[in-house]
């Protein structure tokens, strides 16, 4: 009896410890990517348009001013600069110029306008750090989503491949609208694919959380969903439940967009 009894405790211990070592192994990968990228953003300097991002993102938090840079959904924008609402910054007054010259000005002027007690470089680093927890989302979800669809070498190999590709990392922690969309386009279709293999609410509900996320990331994400959500007729159930859900939820999803009202910044 014990002999029968002590079988099921070591398979259930083995199945611990290896669940236990492929959480670690994950983690250890994450956190060498983000160091990567801390790493890398330190040696680069400001973009072109990252100060136009920083400002408008910024005053969005302050004055819940959307027409700074409308050309795109606040979200990224303002979660990148959530770490400068603590900060006291000087921030230049609007000059009702045209919105891309108020939001490129202004932006070098907050950066630039803060030292020595803020130099452009921490300000700099701040922001794209927190663009960094959402690549570091991305590597999540790319370990996930190549693990439940190849298998567990996959969803390895898959993360070790992104930890240590060279765009990302160059790329990977920039103001801008790249990262969210790369993160949540790929969160909307591995929601997507859950929901196919066993459609339920809540699934369904996460799926378009997902694709309101993307859609609150930037605007050309919506021409992906659109050209998605053309109707095909496959034998396969599995396909057609995916056009289906492809043609209605990423209509539904919109309510989840973050609304940009434009204002009187916007110079026109």
């Amino acid at each position: 009896m014990s002999t029968i009894a002590t079988a099921p405790t070591k398979a259930v211990q083995k199945m611990s410890l290896r669940r236990a070592y492929v959480i670690g192994a994950v983690c250890f990968l994450l956190l060498l990517f983000g160091l990567q990228l801390a790493s890398t953003v330190r040696q680069e300097s400001l973009s072109w348009d990252e100060g136009d991002h920083i400002f408008a993102g910024y005053e969005s938090w302050k004055t819940h001013d959307f027409g700074l840079n409308p050309e795109h959904p606040p979200m990224m924008k303002m979660i990148a600069t959530a770490p400068l609402l603590g900060l006291s910054l000087k921030v230049p007054e609007l000059q009702h110029r045209f919105f891309k010259t108020e939001s490129y000005m202004d932006g070098r002027a907050l950066l630039f306008g803060n030292a020595p007690k803020y130099s452009a470089e921490t300000l700099t680093f701040r922001v794209r750090m927190a663009i960094a927890t959402v690549a570091i989302l991305l590597g999540l979800i790319v370990f996930f989503a190549a693990k439940e669809m190849f298998g567990l070498g996959a969803g390895f190999i898959a993360l070790a491949l992104l930890t240590f590709e060279p765009n990302v990392l160059a790329h990977g922690a920039m103001v801008g609208t790249d990262t969210g969309v790369s993160c949540f386009f790929l969160a909307s279709v591995y929601a997507f694919y859950r929901y196919c293999k066993a459609p339920s609410a809540g699934r369904l509900a996460l799926a378009g959380l997902a694709a309101g996320l993307a859609l609150s990331a930037t605007q050309r994400w919506v021409g992906a969903a659109t050209s998605s959500a053309r109707p095909r007729i496959s034998p396969n159930p599995v396909s057609n439940s995916f056009s289906a859900s492809g043609a209605v939820v990423p209509p539904a999803v919109v309510v989840v967009t973050v609304p940009k009202p434009c204002t009187g910044s916007d110079g026109m």
